[in-house]
């Protein structure tokens, strides 16, 4: 079901730590930007993602499962488990 093509779409990736709520493109892109400059010879893998869509086309979330390997100082570094959710809104 695709969602609905007109009105403002608003984009809410949910963190992990309390502080980290990130609304709109400027502020995920200064954070990702951010995070993976800082890292070398990365590769993230999705598991068991999941996308839902509202009746009403208007609303749409995703959570998903990471598995996250880089290198950092040096030192490769690996995180399995990571969840990662989201929600699009159309207002």
């Amino acid at each position: 079901m695709p969602l609905r093509r007109f009105g403002v779409l608003k984009n809410i990736p949910l963190g992990t730590e309390n502080s980290e709520k990130l609304e709109g493109w400027k502020q995920i892109q200064a954070a990702f930007k951010g995070q993976f400059n800082a890292l070398s010879d990365m590769l993230i893998a999705i598991n068991d993602q999941e996308v839902k869509v509202s009746r009403d086309q208007n609303t749409a979330w995703f959570f998903e499962e990471l598995s996250y390997n880089f290198v950092e100082n040096n030192k490769a570094v690996s995180y399995d488990g990571i969840r990662f959710t989201g929600v699009q809104v159309y207002l």
